[in-house]
């Protein structure tokens, strides 16, 4: 990520998705293959995992040579969500930093309407799109709203 004040001249990746593990083995491969199939390549994704037992780190792995070379991870004990989420900001190359849970899905396309938002925008300090919610029998779309004060 650069900070404000600082120059590089490798842009780096536009955006980094953080996703924070902890014992998801029974998600985190579909999490992962939603990355794998963004059309989009100006991303890094690191995952932070707390120290997982169930073979999350295995699933990881697994996902490494098709992530070409655009995942980093770690596995160690942290102290909590919010800790794991912080690591990861610290850690963060992009512009721009997304994180996906677990066992969150990105749809097909989303990091390529990134791109484009960034370009048609001029470089904004936010981006935010549609979230899908399903749950059970249930499933909502969340729109973005503004906050500003008008």
């Amino acid at each position: 990520m650069v900070r404000a004040g600082e120059t590089r001249e490798d842009p780096g990746p536009l955006v980094s998705v953080v996703m924070v593990t902890l014992n998801a083995r029974p998600f985190v491969a579909e999490a992962l293959e939603s990355l794998a199939r963004q059309t989009a390549r100006s991303f890094e994704l690191f995952v932070v995992d707390g120290g997982s037992t169930d073979g999350t780190i295995d699933d990881v792995r697994a996902y490494e040579a098709r992530l070409e070379g655009r995942m980093r991870w770690i596995s160690e004990p942290d102290g909590g969500l919010y800790d794991a989420m912080n690591k990861g900001l610290a850690a963060a190359e992009g512009r721009y930093v997304a994180y996906l849970g677990a066992d969150d899905r990105l749809v097909p396309g989303a990091l390529a309407a990134v791109e484009r938002a960034v370009r048609a925008g001029g470089e904004p300090a936010i981006v935010a799109g549609a979230v899908r919610v399903i749950g059970g029998a249930r499933e909502w779309v969340e729109r973005p709203r503004s906050y500003a004060k008008t």
